[in-house]
């Protein structure tokens, strides 16, 4: 079973317009990683190919076949979630408006 915010090298499997199947390379678990959640999707980077590795997180182990992300934003997220050590920008402005930062 997967674990959301857990970080996985993947294989791209199979490529669309609206994202791409992945194969997680450690378990044969296949995933699903929507356009918008590839870096090729929001800049320069060339979109991903059939057999390409791509370093990707869950995002939602829950649907089938689970959402994965390979945005470095995401990844870096889900790193900071498991080391207990995000403050989002949102509670950050919370607790400034409140006075307790």
């Amino acid at each position: 079973m997967l674990e959301r915010h857990e970080e996985l090298v993947v294989e791209v499997s199979i490529v669309s317009r609206v994202g791409c199947i992945v194969r997680i390379t450690e378990t044969d678990i296949e995933g699903f990683i929507d356009q918008s959640q590839r870096p090729s999707w929001r800049g320069d980077a060339a979109p991903p190919q059939i057999g390409d590795e791509l370093h990707a997180v869950v995002i939602d182990p829950h649907q089938n076949p689970p959402r994965l992300s390979a945005l470095d934003r995401d990844i870096a997220t889900a790193d900071n979630l498991r080391r207990g050590d995000l403050v989002t920008d949102q509670r950050r402005t919370g607790l400034d408006e409140l006075g307790m930062r």
